[in-house]
């Protein structure tokens, strides 16, 4: 006998400050009631898995989200069926998540993923998340552009002014800081950092092409320009 199989959309959303996650628990009944989980549900007919996600969110939370981005796909076999679970990582785009279509709903650090019974997909999910955003396991790559979605405001000034001086030392003439539209806290802190900079040449906020309001343009001042303290 073959198994049915599902195609799955969920959300991983991060709250403004970027230091929480909200998760969902399931309502009682089925293989895994009460378990909790990254919001989401079935992909229907026709549908694409962000277009899945965006419908998801705002039936089972109320919600609309945005910065909506591709995270990880994994699949796992339950009995009697098998899942395809898309995962994307977002932001609140409008409104106040409540528990719509879910018996209750939780802000929690991503340190705390473990302490909750999730089912076996998600906990795949929880894994991958562990290794790239818990506070001890938290880096970035150095290359042209970086993300400050996923990192709390106490953390951006070193982690900002650390990556300026290897950007610098790399080469690069500019740079792409990506802080979110959100509430504009997390711009403010950034743009105060590059203020001071003593390796910051200008910054301007990025066209739309390149984020719009939700990022910032870098000039560097060269290797050969000597750096004063500030």
């Amino acid at each position: 006998m073959t198994q049915s199989h599902l195609n799955v959309s969920a959300a991983i959303i991060f709250n403004d400050e970027r230091n929480r996650i909200l998760i969902a628990k399931r309502k009682p009944g089925g293989p895994h009631g009460r378990l909790w989980e990254f919001p989401g549900g079935k992909i229907e007919p026709g549908e694409t898995p962000e277009a899945c996600i965006r419908r998801e969110i705002r039936e089972e939370l109320g919600i609309t989200i945005s910065h909506i981005t591709p995270y990880q796909t994994v699949s796992h076999a339950y009995v009697p069926f098998s899942i395809t679970l898309h995962t994307f990582t977002c932001l609140v785009g409008g409104g106040t998540p409540r528990p719509v279509a879910c018996e209750a709903i939780r802000w929690i650090k991503i340190e705390t993923l473990k302490t909750f019974p999730f089912p076996e997909a998600d906990k795949k999910i929880i894994t991958q998340l562990l290794k790239e955003f818990s506070p001890d396991s938290r880096a970035f790559p150095v290359t042209n552009s970086l993300d400050l979605h996923t990192f709390q405001p106490g953390e951006v000034k070193p982690l900002l002014q650390d990556y300026l001086i290897l950007c610098r030392k790399k080469g690069f003439s500019e740079v792409r800081i990506i802080h979110g539209k959100g509430t504009g806290t997390l711009k403010r802190i950034v743009h105060s950092i590059l203020k001071k900079s003593p390796l910051v040449k200008t910054y301007y906020d990025a066209p739309e092409t390149a984020g719009g309001w939700g990022a910032t343009l870098v000039e560097i001042l060269p290797p050969e320009n000597p750096v004063t303290s500030s």
